[in-house]
């Protein structure tokens, strides 16, 4: 790992969510390891949840969070109440799931959600091993496209995505004209053209459901209003 490169991804990645976190309090952290960024904020309240014993072991010895549950992702409204958090987050966590698995995920993440649900994910398919934890193999790849038609706003990070491979490891050699050319895409890719960049945050904010009046829908409601 190249540390200049990882201190420049860890800052940018930082700016990036204090912009989507800011005006939420209360935070359920899905997939989130042991050495959860959510950790980095202020909140008032902080749950993670992950699948793996041993990274929610080591998290909770890390003190990352104020509590920890080891549980299986698919299983998240076993565990939590709908609207029972401000925002809920999955920081490169779909990618570790099949498709209509991490779809379902998604479900689950806006239904749990008061205000919003933030995720980070590679843009397209990106492989990466397993290593000694069998949820770290990516299975699955996710394109601007797709997340942008379901609804959230997206952000590139971490310049070109031809530039970086796993663990968003600079391809190029020599290191530092990768560096170069990554953080010079990175100012062009960020806001304006996403869909070219290696890393996608997104958010998307939660919309209560319509109240509805009497026997009536909301949107007849609101039609008699302007009778």
């Amino acid at each position: 790992m190249n540390q200049i490169d990882f201190n420049y991804r860890l800052t940018s990645y930082l700016r990036a969510l204090e912009r989507v976190f800011a005006g939420n309090r209360t935070v359920l952290d899905i997939g989130c390891g042991e050495r959860s960024l959510i950790q980095r904020f202020d909140w008032d309240e902080s749950v993670g949840v992950d699948a793996h014993q041993k990274s929610v072991d080591n998290a909770r010895a890390r003190g990352t969070h104020d509590r920890l549950v080891c549980a299986n992702l698919m299983e998240l409204d076993q565990h939590f109440s709908e609207n029972s958090f401000d925002v809920v987050v999955a920081l490169d966590v779909i990618e570790h799931l099949p498709k209509e698995a991490g779809w379902k995920l998604l479900e689950a993440m806006g239904r749990i959600a008061k205000k919003r649900v933030v995720i980070c994910t590679p843009n397209g398919f990106m492989p990466q091993p397993a290593n000694d934890n069998p949820f770290q193999e990516h299975v699955s790849g996710w394109s601007f496209e797709e997340l942008t038609d379901a609804g959230y706003s997206v952000v590139g990070l971490w310049g070109l995505k031809g530039l970086r491979g796993s663990y968003y490891e600079l391809k190029l050699s020599p290191n530092a004209l990768g560096r170069w050319l990554s953080r010079i895409a990175d100012f062009w890719v960020t806001d304006r053209y996403p869909k070219a960049a290696a890393g996608l945050l997104c958010s998307k904010d939660v919309m209560p459901e319509p109240a509805v009046w009497g026997d009536g829908s909301a949107d007849a409601r609101l039609g008699r209003l302007h009778e």
